[in-house]
């Protein structure tokens, strides 16, 4: 995160899918998300605008508008199971990775599509 977007998500469960933002600054509670499927791993883009998330159940990558909270799109299952997510600096890029215990590690390499203002 940069110091213009001092948060922190909490990992949800599987039982309740419910994504909490907190100010690292005040150590306050910001907002909370109730998601469909299991979302973990998670990551927000440096500017804010995006909060990308792994659903560990159907193995797809769900991209939300962070302000509003709406889901902006799905992508489509590419790897064996989504168990990290980044964004690049410039919040242009998205990537995800798969580690697998037979060593058929993988990394899948998006372009973020930003809501429009």
């Amino acid at each position: 995160m940069d110091k213009h977007n001092p948060s922190l998500l909490s990992e949800p469960n599987r039982q309740n899918s419910i994504i909490e933002l907190w100010d690292l600054t005040t150590g306050k509670l910001k907002q909370t998300r109730r998601v469909t499927g299991w979302i973990n791993p998670l990551a927000i883009s440096p500017d804010g605008q995006i909060l990308v998330g792994g659903d560990r159940l159907d193995e797809i990558i769900k991209v939300w508008d962070l302000h509003t909270g709406e889901l902006l799109y799905v992508l489509p299952k590419l790897l064996p199971s989504v168990d990290h997510v980044t964004i690049s600096p410039d919040g242009q890029f998205l990537a995800s990775s798969s580690i697998s215990w037979r060593k058929r590690d993988k990394i899948a390499l998006w372009r973020l599509v930003k809501p429009k203002p």
